[in-house]
């Protein structure tokens, strides 16, 4: 998810094993518009969570049918 120049991931509910990796070892790499980049994956605010998940809403049936899991945020800062 991309929004105000920051480029967010989220774990929803598949992809919880990848949120628990990058959260310890934050140095990532990531495929965005075909381009392959180094990113540091740093977790969100709870504002900064608040917003993206209202921007970025889940619809009811996908919500449903993976039975409501908690969504987390990180924000992909380019590696320098």
């Amino acid at each position: 998810m991309e929004t105000d120049g920051q480029l967010y991931v989220a774990a929803n509910h598949w992809s919880r094993a990848w949120f628990r990796q990058a959260s310890t070892n934050p140095n990532v790499q990531a495929t965005v518009n075909g381009e392959e980049a180094s990113y540091i994956a740093v977790p969100v605010s709870d504002a900064e969570h608040a917003r993206i998940d209202g921007e970025y809403s889940l619809g009811w049936v996908f919500r449903i049918l993976t039975g409501f899991p908690p969504r987390y945020f990180l924000r992909l800062d380019p590696s320098d």
